[in-house]
């Protein structure tokens, strides 16, 4: 579904350095992000960021997990990006899986915010992007939407 040489392949079509982003593709991505006063323990410095997209707004899962991932970094940079795609994990995950995740990272939150668990549609793929202790981000693809979850903290 997703596969890192697919990535490094829209990273090589890229023009400019700092990496532009692709406003026309951007545009297309909601994005909706919590900083740490919106968390029940504002001090634990969690900041957690939800991209969606409709399932089709993209020539493909790649290209958006591509832009999304450009539009959490503040200037993008070949090398940044380059060392982003790389530590990609990719491990596929369960629909139970996305669910465990969407719930350890988004219960801090002070009001509930069911559409980061929410499914819409048919459940296709889900993978864990990045699992380290302090940065763990997952993707779900379903027949109605994409969507990728960042979250980090820096406590």
């Amino acid at each position: 579904m997703v596969h890192r040489a697919d990535l490094f392949r829209l990273l090589a079509a890229s023009s400019g350095d700092p990496l532009l982003r692709i406003e026309g593709a951007v545009r297309f991505i909601s994005i909706r992000t919590f900083h740490p006063e919106q968390f029940a323990v504002p001090s634990a410095e969690e900041l957690l960021s939800v991209h969606r997209a409709r399932t089709g707004a993209f020539p493909s899962t790649g290209d958006f997990l591509f832009h999304s991932l450009l539009a959490t970094l503040e200037i993008p940079t070949r090398e940044q990006m380059a060392a982003l795609l790389g530590e990609l994990s990719l491990e596929p995950l369960s629909l139970e899986e996305w669910w465990a995740f969407a719930d350890e990272h988004c219960s801090g939150l002070r009001v509930p915010v069911p559409e980061i668990r929410e499914v819409l549609g048919g459940f296709i793929a889900a993978f864990q992007l990045t699992h380290e202790w302090n940065d763990r981000s997952a993707f779900l693809v379903t027949t109605e939407e994409m969507k990728a979850v960042y979250w980090s903290t820096t406590a």
